[in-house]
């Protein structure tokens, strides 16, 4: 990834994201993940989370390094 996204994140970031809609949104589940690459169009972080590649939505996620 040679560019930013709309809010400065860049690739190696480490990022946190709920799921709310895990266990009926009774738990919701917490995750860190590093930031690989970034889809603009759809406005999704393309993430390595528990050792899988995952697509968050961008808005969704909190930088927390």
């Amino acid at each position: 990834m040679d560019y930013q996204t709309r809010n400065g994140e860049q690739a190696g970031d480490l990022v946190h994201w709920t799921d709310y809609t895990a266990n009926y949104f009774e738990d919701p589940q917490d995750y860190i993940g590093i930031i690989l690459d970034y889809s603009p169009r759809e406005d999704m972080f393309i993430v390595l989370c528990e050792g899988k590649q995952c697509s968050w939505l961008a808005w969704q996620c909190e930088v927390v390094s």
